[in-house]
């Protein structure tokens, strides 16, 4: 990510934390909607963090608990209840 792109994710980041605290007008409400509906701005940004994410999705594996393992703790779970 280059200099440029950090400024303008700081900006957006910085502007939008003051709308929620409700210290921005009107105006600077649109202004950031405008900036944020920017492709050339903030595409590249979502389009890496869109990769990324496929990435985990492909690269890590959920492991499924075996079944002896879930049955090793439904007994214990009973056991503990009695």
């Amino acid at each position: 990510m280059g200099s440029q792109e950090k400024d303008n994710r700081t900006k957006v980041i910085k502007r939008a934390k003051m709308l929620k605290e409700n210290q921005s007008l009107l105006q600077d409400q649109s202004q950031l909607i405008n900036d944020i509906d920017a492709p050339q701005t903030y595409n590249p940004i979502l389009e890496e963090e869109k990769q990324f994410k496929q990435f985990v999705k492909a690269k890590i594996n959920k492991h499924k608990p075996s079944d002896q393992f879930l049955k090793n703790l439904k007994s214990h779970i009973k056991s503990n209840l009695s």
